[in-house]
């Protein structure tokens, strides 16, 4: 399993250079306008400092590089949990490394916890704005595709596409799956679409390491905000008040 920045750096994106927001967009920048790598990278790595924050608490691991290998080197739980990730009978999830060190831990747990909320909310909340307009991404084709491309005119593209009633339906389904939502990485401090006064059910286990994380999560929000502003997007997908805390249907 790798993490949000070793996938981008297998896709050729320099993410040792700086990446903060404000060289978004930069000279060196690869592929402007990238808003996923570089919303996600920033949320990666706030995400990191708090799963880092509690690991290091007296609670888990200690703060101290002897202490913590000492405490993961006699840990059952964190083996046992591997094998489970791993496991063809179990969650069969490929690649998962092995955690010989506290920083793999981290990186592990910090991915995990990635994948589950923020990597799921960028996929599947703007489904219904990339798929709703059949014409753009139709999601099924009633006709073939000929081999001869002039037989391809407005009246065949027409009779190709999806009945009006099923693509009713098809839209309320991906209305449905884009409605965003409770129990976000920010709790109480969510923009749920038609949930007014939707409260959370959840306590963090870690007040004090959650409400830190709460407020660098704030800052991040801000940045993305400002930077879609500027730049004249809309890309929400991955501020942290629409990201669920975990994967839900």
């Amino acid at each position: 399993m790798e993490t949000v920045p070793e996938q981008l750096s297998r896709r050729g994106f320099d993410v040792e250079r700086p990446r903060d927001p404000s060289h978004w967009g930069d000279a060196q920048d690869e592929l402007p306008g990238f808003l996923y790598r570089d919303y996600g990278l920033l949320l990666w790595r706030t995400m990191r400092q708090y799963v880092l924050d509690v690991l290091s608490s007296d609670a888990f691991y200690g703060a101290t590089a002897a202490v913590q290998a000492r405490r993961l080197a006699a840990d059952p739980q964190v083996r046992a949990w591997h094998l489970e990730l791993s496991s063809p009978s179990a969650a069969n999830i490929h690649n998962v490394r092995r955690v010989d060190s506290f920083p793999q831990l981290v990186d592990l747990v910090t991915q995990v916890m990635f994948q589950g909320s923020a990597q799921h909310a960028a996929v599947n909340f703007g489904q219904f704005e990339f798929q709703a307009f059949q014409p753009s991404r139709p999601l099924l084709l009633r006709r073939g595709m000929p081999a001869n491309r002039t037989l391809v005119t407005n009246a065949y593209i027409l009779k190709s596409l999806m009945k009006l009633d099923d693509v009713l339906v098809t839209n309320s389904l991906f209305d449905t799956l884009s409605a965003c939502c409770i129990n976000t990485l920010m709790l109480d401090d969510s923009e749920a679409d038609g949930l007014l006064d939707a409260r959370t059910t959840i306590t963090p286990a870690f007040p004090d390491e959650y409400e830190r994380f709460k407020g660098q999560l704030r800052a991040v929000e801000a940045e993305m905000k400002a930077h879609n502003q500027k730049a004249g997007i809309d890309y929400p997908y991955l501020f942290p008040s629409r990201i669920p805390m975990s994967t839900a249907i």
